[in-house]
């Protein structure tokens, strides 16, 4: 090497770095000489804003080919994909757009099919292609939602900002605060009547599922009742296929008449015949045509037919309905249980009228009061005895007239003598009830208010204040919960209860 010239020591040098520069160029831009392996596809973007030729196409983030051509094709952008030759492409392939890195460089992202159908060829197009959301839209998609919030944030700045709208705004928080102390409050002072409903109403709702388990053996006998009733139709129905078939042969009364000329000629033998009778009877002869003729036959048949309609009528309007509710008082003192039972019969007769007949249990029962005069040795003593009988019964027996959505009540309330009125409101579910009836003796009268909530077919809520001007201590706020038949109601639970065999 002591022979080589300096010269040619640097043209070495300088030859090899040409060199692997040129092969470096050729690995990291992807540069291929001649033509080069794989197959083209191409793909119809509705925007391919930032794609360049030569940009990566990838898989799974593994570089598969690039593009080759970026064109437009009436009005969208086709791009053409070269693809190695080992990738091969189900033709339900997606292609799609995206952005790399931070500066937002593009490249075309493929995803692969279902592998067994058919391979994209040579020159074959992507159908599934994906056009990313544009930057610039989404851009002023924010600025417009920007916009909406400032607008909404000045409107309340304007509402809440001003002197009222700030007064009207701490107006809302204290009556928030009223309202929950009130609950919490109501909720401490009730919490041992609120146990016993929801007891009543555990013990209701096993009541209810004793009754289902007693009544099981009924639900499947209607059930084997609907079997045997849809075999019954199904048999029905090939007997009606049967007869239509016998039709279509000729067979039988109807056969004949569908298929035998014969018999359609009778047929308008009688036809004539009646319009022969129809004609007499249009001339006024015979009874029917006297019916038909004379006004005043017309005019008693029908004064027959009103009458007729006025009792049925009547009839479907007459209605029966049983009640009974259970009522807690809660202000009941320690003598009394506090439970006051009612049960009440209301027959109607008509829409607008009623009567009631019932009885009612009441913790305190009937008041007396008897007066006893003796005389010893010419002096007279009167004395003056007063008893209760708890476990008296009171009676209720009224009359009601309504007059649209309120009703008027009078006459025997709880043994006394009264009247109520009971005000319905959202098609009779709710039901505001005010009745006056005379007291215990020497006492005021009791006033009661009431409000009743049908939340079922046949059964309803109802609580209220009892007595509320008392001068004895009575006076009680109180709940409860009952039901409600009508006679179509006891019709149906009679004929469906088991009858017991001797």
């Amino acid at each position: 090497m002591s022979g080589v010239t300096t010269e040619a020591k640097v043209g070495v040098f300088v030859l090899v770095a040409i060199l692997l520069l040129a092969y470096m160029s050729v690995r990291i831009g992807g540069i291929q000489m001649g033509k080069g392996g794989g197959y083209s596809v191409y793909a119809i973007f509705d925007n391919a804003s930032g794609l360049k030729k030569d940009t990566a196409v990838e898989i799974a983030g593994i570089p598969v080919g690039k593009v080759t051509d970026i064109s437009l094709d009436d009005a969208r952008a086709k791009i053409t994909l070269q693809i190695n030759s080992e990738v091969s492409l189900p033709i339900d392939s997606k292609a799609m757009i995206r952005t790399k890195g931070v500066l937002g460089d593009k490249f075309v992202e493929l995803t692969p099919g279902s592998p067994e159908l058919e391979k994209l060829k040579d020159g074959d197009r992507i159908v599934n292609a994906l056009t990313p959301t544009d930057i610039d839209q989404i851009i002023t998609q924010v600025g417009q939602i920007s916009e909406d919030i400032k607008r909404v944030t000045n409107t309340l700045g304007g509402v809440l900002g001003t002197e009222q709208g700030e007064a009207e705004l701490r107006a809302i928080l204290t009556n928030f605060s009223e309202m929950s102390a009130n609950l919490a409050k109501l909720t401490r002072d009730n919490n041992e009547a609120l146990q016993k409903m929801i007891q009543n109403l555990t013990v209701f709702s096993e009541d209810l599922r004793t009754m289902s388990t007693a009544n099981k053996d009924n639900i499947n006998l209607i059930l084997a009742s609907f079997a045997e009733t849809s075999k019954r139709m199904s048999r029905t129905i090939a007997t009606l296929q049967d007869v239509s078939d016998k039709i279509n042969r000729g067979e039988g009364t109807i056969g004949a008449l569908v298929n035998d000329d014969t018999t359609v000629r009778e047929l308008n033998k009688t036809l004539a015949s009646l319009r022969d009778i129809s004609q007499k009877i249009s001339d006024g002869q015979g009874t029917l045509g006297k019916l038909v003729n004379d006004p005043s036959t017309g005019e008693k048949l029908d004064d027959a037919l009103d009458g007729v309609n006025h009792y049925l009528a009547k009839q479907d309007q007459f209605k029966v309905y049983v009640d009974y509710h259970a009522e807690y008082m809660t202000a009941r003192d320690k003598n009394s249980t506090g439970l006051r039972s009612v049960v009440n019969i209301r027959i109607q007769p008509r829409e607008d009228q009623y009567y009631i007949l019932g009885v009612v249990y009441d913790p305190y029962g009937s008041y007396n009061k008897t007066e006893r005069t003796y005389t010893t040795g010419g002096t007279s003593y009167t004395t003056v005895e007063e008893t209760r009988d708890r476990d008296a019964l009171l009676f209720n027996a009224q009359i009601a007239k309504r007059f649209y959505d309120l009703v008027v009540r009078g006459g025997i309330i709880e043994s006394g003598g009264g009247i109520g009125l009971d005000y319905y409101m959202l098609d009779d579910q709710i039901k505001f009830t005010f009745e006056g009836f005379s007291g215990d003796i020497d006492h005021n009268a009791h006033l009661r208010l009431a409000m009743t909530y049908m939340f079922w077919k046949n059964f309803y809520v109802i609580a209220g204040y009892d007595d509320f001007i008392s001068d004895q201590g009575r006076e009680s706020p109180f709940f409860g919960i009952g039901l409600q038949f009508n006679d179509d109601d006891l019709k149906y639970l009679f004929s469906s209860a088991p009858i017991p065999s001797k």
